[in-house]
């Protein structure tokens, strides 16, 4: 495991920048950070930069429908505020987010009200365990890939609401004090091959209705490795 000063030691390779505001496609180009042309050979990429984002959101996009690729980001949030995001994605489609690390903040990754995301080894670390916080926090979406990602000390490693015909795959959920996997009214969705170790409950599928759970790992949790509750056809 790597400690908060490891992690933070990481941002010597990194360029520092203020946080972002996307809202538009047109946003892409104006701020001057990113580059390529928002297509889908050619996606909008933002890479190797380190944020300190104190009490705020350290990068958020919104309202846009261009391609682009958040990579190799290393955000570091507050360790107090109640309402700090590390990268939020809000009514945006066409996103890839790979190799990004968000330190602390309330919500790790949130992405919501949004279709087409892939987020692939990124890894969602809270330092301070505070309560009500979640790693990664997806709402409102289809057609998602969840994909070989970290969610550590969190209330919540990934939490998926109103979401369906998602891909949930290969991700470690570890040391969360509620829930490490939490499903709710969420349908048709696959969940196969993660790692749901040391929370309070391993898997928590809440209100949602055919999905399939395959290959997970459920160990070392203390209340429930698996808790069904107002639910069919999850297999």
């Amino acid at each position: 495991k790597e400690n908060r000063q490891q992690l933070l030691s990481k941002n010597q390779d990194y360029m520092q920048i203020l946080p972002i505001i996307v809202d538009g496609d047109s946003n892409f180009t104006t701020n001057g950070i990113f580059f390529g042309n928002g297509t889908l050979d050619d996606p909008y990429v933002l890479e190797n930069v380190y944020i300190n984002a104190i009490d705020q959101t350290g990068i958020l996009i919104t309202n846009t429908r261009s391609f682009f690729t958040l990579k190799n980001i290393l955000v570091n949030n507050s360790e107090t505020k109640c309402c700090s995001e590390g990268i939020a994605l809000d009514n945006s489609s066409n996103a890839l987010l790979i190799d990004n690390i968000v330190i602390n903040g309330r919500v790790g990754i949130r992405v919501s009200y949004s279709e087409n995301i892939t987020l692939i080894n990124n890894t969602a670390r809270n330092i301070k365990g505070y309560i009500n916080n979640v790693g990664f926090s997806i709402g409102y979406i289809s057609n998602l890939t969840l994909n070989s990602n970290t969610a550590i000390n969190y209330s919540t490693g990934i939490d998926i609401g109103s979401s369906n015909n998602n891909s949930i795959i290969n991700n470690l959920i570890y040391n969360n004090t509620r829930y490490g996997l939490s499903v709710y009214t969420s349908n048709f969705n696959i969940i196969s091959n993660n790692i749901a170790m040391r929370n309070n409950i391993g898997f928590y599928i809440r209100y949602s209705f055919s999905n399939y759970l395959y290959n997970n790992t459920s160990t070392l949790n203390t209340a429930d490795g698996y808790y069904f509750d107002y639910g069919e056809n999850n297999l």
